[in-house]
């Protein structure tokens, strides 16, 4: 298991390796980064250490895959963890091409990490890389995965 303390995760933004957990590190950076993307007030919220905020904003927003899976996000980030993987199961059913699938895959990992399940975590890691592999996915994505489940398996062993 690596002693690093995040993985770049682009502009303004880093994924904290204890928790794999997206984290903004530059607000201005990510801000311009995302200066078009509807949810970026949401990010901003979620990933910057608010996110009861988030949730709210997400509540008011029309159900649809990016702002399902974020508030799953919020939801298990404010110890909701039941209803966090509930939602992300529900999601997992109804995707059907393989880089949704292995997204929601990585995303129930975290989850179930977070809510102290680590032994279920790791199916869930282990499907989304064996899908990133075949898909030709990027080295940090792997990497990530990779992490993901070292730190499943180290927490399953405690």
């Amino acid at each position: 298991m690596t002693d690093q303390p995040s993985f770049d995760g682009g502009p303004g933004w880093v994924v904290d390796a204890t928790t794999l957990r997206p984290r903004i590190v530059d607000p201005g950076g990510f801000a311009a980064d995302r200066a078009g993307d509807a949810m970026l007030p949401v990010l901003q919220c979620l990933w910057g250490g608010d996110p009861a905020s988030a949730r709210v904003l997400l509540t008011d927003l029309p159900s649809g895959y990016q702002r399902d899976v974020l508030l799953a996000e919020a939801n298990s980030r404010l110890g909701q963890h039941d209803e966090a993987v509930t939602g992300l199961r529900l999601l997992r059913t109804s995707a059907r091409d393989a880089g949704r699938r292995a997204h929601l895959e990585e995303q129930l990992g975290r989850a179930l990490l977070s809510a102290g399940r680590p032994a279920e975590a790791l199916g869930h890691f282990s499907d989304a890389l064996a899908t990133r592999l075949a898909t030709g996915a990027s080295a940090r994505s792997v990497q990530a995965l990779r992490h993901g489940l070292d730190l499943a398996r180290a927490r399953a062993r405690q």
